[in-house]
Protein backbone atom coordinates (compact mmCIF):
# COMPACT_ATOMS: atom_id res chain seq x y z
CA UNK A 1 0.00 0.00 0.00
CA UNK A 2 2.81 2.31 1.09
CA UNK A 3 4.46 1.24 -2.57
CA UNK A 4 0.87 2.30 -4.45
CA UNK A 5 0.47 5.68 -2.36
CA UNK A 6 4.10 6.17 -3.04
CA UNK A 7 3.58 5.59 -6.68
CA UNK A 8 0.56 7.53 -7.01
CA UNK A 9 2.68 10.40 -5.04
CA UNK A 10 5.42 10.42 -8.09
CA UNK A 11 2.93 9.64 -10.59
CA UNK A 12 0.58 13.14 -8.94
CA UNK A 13 3.71 15.12 -9.07
CA UNK A 14 5.06 14.34 -12.28
CA UNK A 15 1.97 15.21 -14.17
CA UNK A 16 1.93 18.29 -11.96
CA UNK A 17 5.24 19.29 -13.20
CA UNK A 18 4.22 18.35 -16.93
CA UNK A 19 1.40 20.38 -16.76
CA UNK A 20 3.55 23.67 -15.02
CA UNK A 21 5.99 22.76 -18.23
CA UNK A 22 2.94 23.20 -20.79
CA UNK A 23 1.53 25.65 -19.47
CA UNK A 24 5.08 27.47 -19.58
CA UNK A 25 5.62 26.57 -23.02
CA UNK A 26 1.76 27.46 -24.21
CA UNK A 27 2.38 31.22 -22.44
CA UNK A 28 5.95 31.50 -24.07
CA UNK A 29 4.43 30.82 -27.60
CA UNK A 30 1.03 33.00 -27.12
CA UNK A 31 3.75 36.16 -25.88
CA UNK A 32 5.79 35.40 -28.84
CA UNK A 33 3.11 35.49 -31.31
CA UNK A 34 1.79 38.89 -29.48
CA UNK A 35 4.93 40.76 -29.17
CA UNK A 36 5.56 39.82 -32.95
CA UNK A 37 3.26 41.61 -34.33
CA UNK A 38 3.91 44.54 -32.64
CA UNK A 39 7.29 44.27 -33.29
CA UNK A 40 7.24 43.76 -36.90
CA UNK A 41 4.95 47.10 -36.24
CA UNK A 42 7.29 48.93 -35.02
CA UNK A 43 9.70 47.97 -37.03
CA UNK A 44 8.00 48.89 -40.36
CA UNK A 45 7.16 52.31 -39.18
CA UNK A 46 10.59 53.04 -37.73
CA UNK A 47 11.94 51.60 -41.54
CA UNK A 48 9.18 53.79 -43.27
CA UNK A 49 10.41 57.06 -41.20
CA UNK A 50 14.02 56.28 -41.29
CA UNK A 51 13.69 55.93 -45.71
CA UNK A 52 11.42 59.12 -45.13
CA UNK A 53 13.99 61.12 -43.07
CA UNK A 54 17.08 59.68 -45.64
CA UNK A 55 15.08 61.10 -48.59
CA UNK A 56 14.52 64.19 -47.44
CA UNK A 57 17.81 64.72 -45.96
CA UNK A 58 19.53 63.51 -49.33
CA UNK A 59 16.95 66.57 -50.90
CA UNK A 60 18.72 68.77 -48.47
CA UNK A 61 21.69 68.08 -49.10
CA UNK A 62 21.36 68.14 -53.18
CA UNK A 63 20.05 71.74 -52.70
CA UNK A 64 22.74 72.66 -50.68
CA UNK A 65 25.19 71.05 -53.08
CA UNK A 66 23.33 72.68 -56.21
CA UNK A 67 23.11 75.98 -54.86
CA UNK A 68 26.99 75.93 -53.65
CA UNK A 69 27.81 74.74 -57.39
CA UNK A 70 25.27 77.68 -58.81
CA UNK A 71 27.57 80.22 -56.24
CA UNK A 72 31.20 78.96 -57.39
CA UNK A 73 30.21 79.23 -60.92
CA UNK A 74 29.40 82.32 -60.32
CA UNK A 75 32.04 82.99 -58.55
CA UNK A 76 34.76 81.59 -60.87
CA UNK A 77 32.89 84.06 -63.88
CA UNK A 78 33.49 86.99 -61.68
CA UNK A 79 37.11 85.83 -61.48
CA UNK A 80 37.79 85.34 -64.64
CA UNK A 81 36.20 88.48 -65.90
CA UNK A 82 38.37 90.61 -63.57
CA UNK A 83 41.31 88.45 -64.74
CA UNK A 84 40.98 89.14 -68.34
CA UNK A 85 40.90 92.93 -67.63
CA UNK A 86 44.69 92.86 -66.24
CA UNK A 87 47.56 92.74 -68.19
CA UNK A 88 49.61 89.88 -68.90
CA UNK A 89 52.89 89.34 -67.56
CA UNK A 90 54.50 89.71 -70.62
CA UNK A 91 52.58 93.01 -71.14
CA UNK A 92 53.72 93.77 -67.25
CA UNK A 93 57.82 93.22 -68.23
CA UNK A 94 56.88 95.65 -71.67
CA UNK A 95 55.69 98.40 -69.51
CA UNK A 96 58.37 98.21 -67.01
CA UNK A 97 60.89 98.41 -69.69
CA UNK A 98 59.16 101.69 -71.16
CA UNK A 99 59.24 103.13 -67.76
CA UNK A 100 62.62 102.32 -67.80
CA UNK A 101 63.38 104.34 -71.13
CA UNK A 102 61.18 107.64 -69.65
CA UNK A 103 63.08 107.52 -66.52
CA UNK A 104 66.59 107.57 -67.99
CA UNK A 105 64.89 110.65 -70.72
CA UNK A 106 63.31 112.64 -68.01
CA UNK A 107 67.07 112.33 -66.45
CA UNK A 108 68.73 113.62 -69.45
CA UNK A 109 66.11 116.33 -70.00
CA UNK A 110 66.51 117.34 -65.82
CA UNK A 111 70.05 117.66 -66.56
CA UNK A 112 69.27 119.84 -69.57
CA UNK A 113 66.97 122.26 -67.67
CA UNK A 114 69.37 122.60 -64.65
CA UNK A 115 71.97 123.67 -67.11
CA UNK A 116 69.17 126.34 -68.73
CA UNK A 117 68.13 127.29 -65.06
CA UNK A 118 71.83 128.28 -64.67
CA UNK A 119 71.44 130.38 -67.89
CA UNK A 120 68.10 131.77 -66.92
CA UNK A 121 69.17 132.89 -64.15
CA UNK A 122 71.96 134.81 -64.98
CA UNK A 123 70.43 136.46 -67.92
CA UNK A 124 67.59 137.85 -64.97
CA UNK A 125 70.53 138.92 -62.77
CA UNK A 126 71.93 140.44 -66.20
CA UNK A 127 68.80 142.44 -66.67
CA UNK A 128 67.66 143.18 -63.33
CA UNK A 129 70.85 144.71 -63.22
CA UNK A 130 70.62 146.75 -66.42
CA UNK A 131 67.29 147.96 -64.98
CA UNK A 132 69.07 149.16 -61.65
CA UNK A 133 71.40 152.04 -63.69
Amino acid sequence: MLQILLSALAGGLVMFMFNRIARSLDLGFAKDERTEGKIEKVDSLARASIARLEGELRHTVDDIKSSLIMDLKERVTRVEETIRHLPSGEQIDKLIDRLGLVEREVGVVAAKTEGMSDMVRTIRDHILEGERR
